[in-house]
């Protein structure tokens, strides 16, 4: 998937993860959505993530290793394919409230 800053797009809450390589897409919960605009986007390798890198993240993901534990389980990827030197994407965003 793609995004662009400035792009207003629908976030949705991931109820069962879905498994990229097997495409099998994540389960939603109901009808949760909130209106978002991507506001900044940083390319980042996995150790340069600090604390606040993961403010407002899942709550399954709260430090580099539960990072790379998940993304292991998306992707299907090995500690040997995913690690402190991958490259990550960190998308910031605020609240569209416009209807």
């Amino acid at each position: 998937k793609g995004y662009c800053v400035g792009q207003k797009v629908k976030a949705r809450v991931i109820d069962k993860v879905g498994a990229d390589w097997a495409g099998i897409p994540p389960r939603f919960t109901g009808k949760f959505f909130k209106n978002i605009i991507i506001k900044k986007m940083e390319i980042k390798k996995i150790k340069q993530l600090v604390k606040k890198d993961f403010k407002g993240s899942t709550l399954d993901v709260y430090d580099k290793d539960s990072l790379i534990y998940h993304l292991g389980i998306v992707y299907n990827l090995s500690p040997e394919e995913i690690n402190l030197e991958s490259i990550v994407t960190k998308i910031s965003f605020t609240y569209n409230h416009e209807k």
